[in-house]
C-alpha cells in the first residue's frame, strides 16, 4: 500500500500536484487501509500519506521540484496556499471514521455469529 501511495504521489506531481482533483484518491487509500489493516497500521499509512504528499507540496513550494500548474482548471497555482493543512485533517479523519465503522461492523458480525451458536 505504501508503494501505491508513492506512485500516486508521483503521478499527481506530474499532473498538477495539489491542484489535481484526483488528490482525493488518497482518501480512498485511507478508507481501504482502515478496513484491511489494524488501527495502528492504518494510522501509520495515514501518516505516511500526509508526509509523502506534504513533502511533494513543500518541495514544489520551495521550488526544489518544478510545479506543473493546471491551466484553465484553477484561477491560480494552489501550491502556494494553505490547502495542505485542511487536507491533512481530512486524511486522518477518514482513517478514523472508516476504521470505527469497520470495527463496529466486525463487532456486530461477531455477536451475530455467537447468537447463531
Amino acid at each position: 500500500m505504501s508503494a501505491d501511495l508513492l506512485i500516486l504521489t508521483v503521478l499527481l506531481h506530474f499532473s498538477g500536484g495539489i491542484e489535481n482533483p484526483f488528490v482525493f484518491y488518497f482518501m480512498f487509500h485511507m478508507i481501504i487501509a482502515s478496513i484491511l489493516l489494524s488501527e495502528r497500521e492504518s494510522y501509520l499509512q495515514a501518516t505516511f500519506a500526509v508526509l509523502v504528499f506534504g513533502f511533494m507540496v513543500l518541495f514544489e513550494y520551495l521550488q526544489i521540484i518544478p510545479h506543473y500548474c493546471l491551466r484553465g482548471f484553477v484561477p491560480h497555482c494552489l501550491h502556494r496556499d494553505g490547502f495542505i493543512c485542511a487536507w491533512d485533517f481530512w486524511c486522518f479523519h477518514y482513517s478514523d471514521v472508516s476504521g470505527g465503522i469497520y470495527g463496529q461492523l466486525h463487532r456486530y458480525q461477531t455477536q451475530a455469529g455467537r447468537a447463531c451458536l
